[in-house]
C-alpha cells in the first residue's frame, strides 16, 4: 500500500527561478507588429543598460518562426543555432486572433519561452518557479509595500491628478500591508526567541 498522511512529505525540491533565465514573449512581439510573414528582426537582453545577449528572429509563416543565434559550447567553440518554433493562433471574441508559441518539449501553448541549454521551452517544461513563489511572508509584504508606494509620491503623498478615492484605497492597502508585515515580524521573532 502506498500513501498515507505524510506520503511525499519532506524537503521540497529546488526549482530554478524564471527571472534568472532569458525569456521571449510572443505577446510583446505581436503588440509591436513584428510577426509579419517574411519579417526578420533582432532581439536583445540588457543588464545595466549594456547588451548581454541577442538573437535574430525570422518569421517563416503565420504559423512558424525560427530563432537564429550562436552559442558557446563546453570547448569554447561558437556554434550557430537555428531553432524552429511553431505558432498557434486562437480567435478572440471580438475579432482578430491571439498568437501563442507551441512549446517544443510538451506541445502546449504558451506566451513565454525560456532559454535552456538545449533550446527554448516553456516554464513548466523546465520546472521553473517564480521568485515570488518562494518568498516568506515578510518578503512578500515588503514587495507589496514597495509596489503600492511606487504609485504614490514621497512620504505617501497623493500624486497630482490622482482621484481621492483611488488615493484613499491605496493608503488603506498600505496600512493593511504594514500591519501584516508587523505581524509576520512578531511571529518570526517569537519562533526565534521562544
Amino acid at each position: 500500500m502506498r500513501g498515507g498522511s505524510r506520503y511525499g512529505a519532506g524537503r521540497p525540491c529546488w526549482h530554478g527561478k524564471a527571472e534568472q533565465y532569458r525569456k521571449i514573449d510572443i505577446r510583446r512581439w505581436a503588440r509591436e507588429g513584428k510577426l509579419r510573414t517574411g519579417n526578420y528582426f533582432g532581439w536583445c537582453w540588457t543588464r545595466d543598460e549594456e547588451q548581454v545577449a541577442s538573437i535574430g528572429v525570422l518569421v517563416d509563416s503565420e504559423y512558424s518562426l525560427t530563432l537564429k543565434y550562436s552559442r558557446q559550447n563546453d570547448e569554447e567553440e561558437r556554434k550557430d543555432i537555428s531553432f524552429p518554433i511553431r505558432l498557434l493562433r486562437t480567435p478572440c471574441n471580438f475579432g482578430g486572433s491571439r498568437v501563442w508559441f507551441i512549446c517544443p518539449h510538451c506541445g502546449k501553448r504558451t506566451a513565454n519561452l525560456y532559454l535552456a541549454r538545449n533550446g527554448w521551452f516553456c516554464r513548466k517544461s523546465l520546472r521553473l518557479a517564480y521568485a515570488s513563489q518562494s518568498e516568506d511572508p515578510m518578503s512578500r509584504m515588503h514587495r507589496r509595500i514597495a509596489k503600492l508606494e511606487s504609485k504614490l509620491e514621497d512620504e505617501w503623498e497623493k500624486p497630482k491628478g490622482m482621484h481621492w478615492n483611488n488615493y484613499n484605497r491605496i493608503v488603506d492597502k498600505l496600512n493593511d500591508a504594514q500591519s501584516r508585515l508587523d505581524f509576520a515580524f512578531i511571529q518570526r521573532a517569537a519562533s526565534i526567541f521562544c
